[in-house]
Formats: C-alpha cells, structure tokens, sequence
C-alpha cells in the first residue's frame, strides 16, 4: 500500500505508514490543499492567466458588476484596470494590456488587502460565464498547461514590453500526494480537496488526477445566478481562505480530519486543526517554516516538513 510513498523524505514517509496502518473510526478524512500542495503551481491561476491572454472572460458582464470592483472603489491607490478593460472592448488588439493590467490588479489585492479578497477577486472575474464553461475552459486549460514545460511565461502589452509580467508556466501534479490519496482511500480515510481555487477548476483537477469526486471538493464558491456565475459569494459556504478553510470543513464535511496538508500561511488553521499530522510541502517559505519550527513537540497535530517534490525547484 505504501510503496508509492518513496517520494516522501524517509520520516515523512514512515509517518505517513504508521497513520495509513493504524484503526480509524468510520467516516475519517484527510482534508488537502490543492495548489502547490498536490500540484506543482496553482491550477486557479493557471485558468485566470489563461482566460485574460485569450480573451474568454465574458468583460462586459464583468465591468457590469459591482461586486467585482469594491475592493477598487474603496482603495483609489489600487491600480484600476477597469479603462483598458473598456478599450480592449472598444478595440480587442487591446487585448494583451487588459490582460497585464488584470493580471497586475490581482497581485497588487494580493499585497494591499490580502488573500481572502485577491481570491475572491480571482473568482468573481468569472462572472457571466456558464458553470459548464467554467468547466470546459479549465479542462482546456489545466490539460494545455500539463503539456506545456515548467517555467515562465512573459505578459506584454505588446512586442519589447520593457515591463513585462512574469507569470508562471506549466502544471505538474505530484506524484506522491496522488499516491498518498489513493494509500488513504485503501486504509478508510476519504480524502478531501479544499482548495482558494475557484471550485469548478479545482473539481476538474481533483477529479481528472487525483480521483476525488466532485462531492469531495471545496472551492471558493460564487453565487450562481440564473445559470451563470455571479460577484457574490455562495452565503452557505465559507471563503476556503485561512480560518474559513476550517469553517467549512465543520459544515461541509462535519469532522476533523486525521490528516491535513498545505504548503502557506493560507493553510495555516486548517493545518493546526487535523487530530493526527499535518503535512507541509515546503517550498522555502521562512515563515511557515518557523511556524513549524514554533508548534509543540508534544500533542496533536504533528507536523511533517517535506520538501516540494520537483528538484530542482521552478518557479
């Protein structure tokens, strides 16, 4: 059952066997991260790259919402792509600009206000579009990106962009935690997705490289508004963000997991929830790395380090 868990560092692994060999009450789970955690890079972003270069958001419903730019109506020093949004509709060889400058709005809610607001943001720009789009689009995409080499790519607004966007490039899920899903399925542990992508892409993911049913995933979760996404979140489910990621493992799954992974700061409380051990993917990150160095060595959960699984590491 274990022999796919070579990947692991040999006491991450030996950790791992004795939880997966141990008696578990019925209905225990494993609760995961998905980006970065499962998968080298960040599937959510990948499509949001992907749906700005090529033109697929649906813009005029996206101008058209105000829950999309509350965040930039409040903070004037947030860089507002709302005027190349309405000249690539006015023009779409404009196209490349409103790209970089949604792009570059994400990063700058991401520095200024946050995670929990830069990820809804990311979700809410699929406003207007069909669940089933959503879907289709990320198939298309998070399979172009499987074929595609690690690395970067260069966002320009045009030919010699002095001040191009560096995004990343490629996706490669991990084959250890793919393995580590299937060893808990065996030993009765359910594995679970709860991911800050938004949770059509990450139902996609989950289901097409890590056998987890859509049922199984917990995504950030706009409205659905007449059949098409909306700039609101779902009330009944809480945004997968930090403590919510907690919040909604209580009322969506209804117990702890025995086991939790993450690789950020995001991951944090769901981390320190799990009863059993709580697994890192350690990408170099200093603080969570004296986060862990910080927990108790004695009680639940015990924390595991385990180096990312692409070496040389690519950004």
């Amino acid at each position: 059952m274990s022999a796919g868990l070579d990947g692991f560092r040999p006491e991450v692994r030996a950790a791992l066997e004795r939880l997966l060999a141990a008696s578990h009450t019925p209905g225990a789970v494993a609760t995961l991260d998905l980006d970065n955690t499962c998968v080298h890079h960040d599937t959510g972003e990948a499509v949001f790259h992907s749906l700005c270069r090529e033109g697929r958001l649906d813009l005029e419903a996206v101008l058209a919402a105000p829950g999309v730019w509350e965040s930039f109506t409040r903070d004037p020093a947030l860089p507002d792509p709302r005027p190349l949004v309405r000249a690539c509709l006015d023009d779409p060889r404009r196209l490349p600009a409103a790209a970089k400058g949604l792009v570059r709005a994400y990063w700058a809610l991401l520095e200024r206000l946050g995670k929990e607001t830069a990820y809804a943001w990311c979700a809410f720009l699929l406003t207007g579009l069909r669940e089933d789009e959503v879907r289709s689009e990320s198939r298309r995409v998070l399979a172009a990106e499987l074929a595609r080499p690690l690395g970067q790519d260069r966002l320009e607004d045009r030919p010699g962009d002095p001040e191009p966007v560096l995004i990343a490039a490629g996706l490669r899920p991990y084959a250890p935690m793919q393995a580590l899903v299937r060893a808990l399925r065996a030993a009765g542990i359910e594995p679970w997705i709860v991911s800050a992508s938004n949770r059509w892409t990450v139902e996609v993911f989950a289901g097409e490289h890590l056998g987890i049913p859509p049922e199984r995933v917990i995504g950030v979760r706009p409205r659905v508004v007449a059949g098409r996404v909306s700039a609101a979140l779902d009330p009944e489910v809480p945004l997968t963000v930090g403590p919510g990621k907690v919040e909604a493992i209580r009322r969506l799954i209804g117990r702890l997991p025995v086991l939790a992974a993450g690789d950020s700061g995001s991951d944090w409380e769901m981390l320190c929830a799990s009863t059993g051990l709580a697994l890192v993917i350690d990408h170099g990150d200093p603080g969570m790395r004296r986060r862990v160095a910080g927990r108790p060595a004695a009680g639940p959960p015990r924390f595991l380090l385990q180096p990312r699984f692409i070496d040389p590491p690519v950004s």
